[in-house]
């Protein structure tokens, strides 16, 4: 223990020397990072100095060539009046513009009252006297159940309709709506039509530059293939006598139709 005390005194002695030796180096250290410094606001006033001489020279330079002879104005007397040539081809060519899109919207309604086509989506409205089964079962108790019927049936389907000029009621449309008749089609899956339907209908044409146009109609639709019960089935009724599964057949069903295209 008294070795270890004795010892202290020596350690710190050594530590302070060591201190002593790096004062020095941190001090010259200082002075150059303080040199550093000094250069580098040296440099910056000489560069702010040097960017104000030369903003005093472009402001110099600006104002000299601000101050210059008044521009002559043009002699009216003097000026050559526009070749008539010229004129004429400006006129004709702005009656060619005109006479372009004049002849591009007369097409179009031309095109407009014409047999078009249009992709539509409609609802039927079944008129028949039987109900269109989807799907039927045999509850616990024997008795025939309607699981899904298709009364009111929306599809989309194919139309062509062809308009005529709205004339026949007075006034004038402009070849922006007409109306006229109109067949549509489903295409089938198993058979090649599933229905086909017949009516009148209205369109609208979006602008007289386009021969598109929002149409909405109105008629009767057959379904050829549409399934119902069978003979002697009736829905919430047992099943005839001798019978264990429920029949269905198909028949023709009609029905009223409403219908909005878009004519292509």
């Amino acid at each position: 223990m008294a070795t270890t005390i004795l010892a202290m005194p020596g350690a710190v002695f050594a530590q302070a020397e060591t201190l002593d030796q790096e004062i020095p180096r941190l001090e010259a250290e200082q002075q150059a990072i303080a040199e550093r410094l000094a250069a580098a606001r040296m440099a910056r006033q000489t560069r702010i100095a040097e960017l104000r001489a030369e903003l005093a020279m472009l402001e110099q330079a600006e104002a000299s060539r601000s101050v210059a002879a008044p521009a002559t104005q043009p002699n009216p007397e003097e000026s050559e009046p526009p070749a008539p040539e010229d004129d004429q081809a400006a006129a004709g060519q702005a009656q060619q513009t005109l006479t372009d899109r004049e002849r591009r919207r007369r097409e179009e309604t031309e095109n407009f009252f014409d047999t078009n086509f249009g992709l539509g989506l409609s609802l039927t409205r079944d008129l028949g006297d039987n109900d269109r089964i989807a799907a039927a079962e045999l509850d616990p108790n024997g008795i025939v159940r309607i699981t899904d019927e298709e009364n009111d049936l929306a599809r989309l389907m194919l139309e062509a309709h062809h308009f005529f000029t709205p004339s026949i009621f007075g006034g004038d449309s402009e070849g922006l709506w007409g109306w006229g008749p109109f067949v549509a089609v489903q295409p089938g899956e198993g058979e090649i039509i599933d229905a086909v339907a017949a009516g009148l209908m209205v369109g609208f044409r979006y602008s007289r530059e386009s021969s598109n146009s929002f149409n909405i109609g109105i008629g009767y639709i057959v379904d050829p293939n549409t399934q119902i019960l069978g003979e002697g089935i009736v829905a919430n009724q047992p099943l005839p006598e001798g019978e264990t599964e429920i029949r269905f057949r198909e028949t023709s069903q009609h029905g009223l139709l409403i219908m909005t295209s878009f004519s292509f």
